[in-house]
């Protein structure tokens, strides 16, 4: 067998990084942050404890990998909007986009939330995204104003807690909030 090449040796490790990611969010989820243990995030993802310590460093660091893996996730649904700004075909295909990833990836964004709500992720977050919310907002706030609304920055803020109370009642009992229902009122609404 040849050794693999240096693409399959990051490949593997992204897997690798994301299946502990994915065991560090269930074991946190059923524990609690506080009662979660790198043993059970070993166990849980069937990677042993050492290894799992070449990947992150603390249970902390373990944390800031699961806030970074969703932005990821973010970023692949946004794609050029940061750079290139929103119109209304892009926020309609954001919203698809979203909805999409709230229906195919129900387990991990139900985790998620279990997650991050908990007090010790929810400061580790906070202080990860301090003072980057002018920027994650730019393109809404841009967006708004171009349309002429009164209030951009409130009408921002309004549009993302519309998506977050949508994604946590939907993940939450999704036959009474069906997605294929609520897309026309967003897209009424929000576009």
């Amino acid at each position: 067998m040849s050794p693999r090449t240096p693409q399959q040796l990051e490949l593997l490790r992204q897997e690798r990084k994301a299946q502990i990611i994915e065991a560090a969010l269930e074991v946190m989820a059923a524990e609690g942050y506080a009662h979660a243990t790198m043993s059970q995030v070993a166990r849980t993802s069937g990677i042993s404890k050492g290894l799992i310590y070449n990947y992150f460093e603390s249970k902390e660091n373990l944390v800031e990998g699961i806030l970074l893996f969703s932005l990821e996730e973010l970023k692949k649904i946004l794609g050029d909007i940061p750079e290139t700004g929103l119109t209304p075909e892009k926020y309609i295909a954001l919203i698809d986009k979203t909805f999409a990833m709230y229906r195919d990836k129900q387990v991990f964004w139900r985790m998620y939330i279990a997650v991050m709500l908990q007090e010790e992720p929810k400061r580790i977050v906070l202080r990860m995204l301090k003072g980057q919310e002018a920027h994650y907002f730019r393109p809404w706030v841009d967006y708004y104003t171009q349309k002429g609304h009164p209030d951009p920055m409130g009408m921002t803020l309004f549009a993302h807690a519309v998506f977050d109370g949508i994604m946590l009642n939907h993940l939450n009992q999704p036959e009474l909030f069906p997605l294929e229902s609520l897309r026309p009122l967003v897209v009424q609404i929000l576009v």
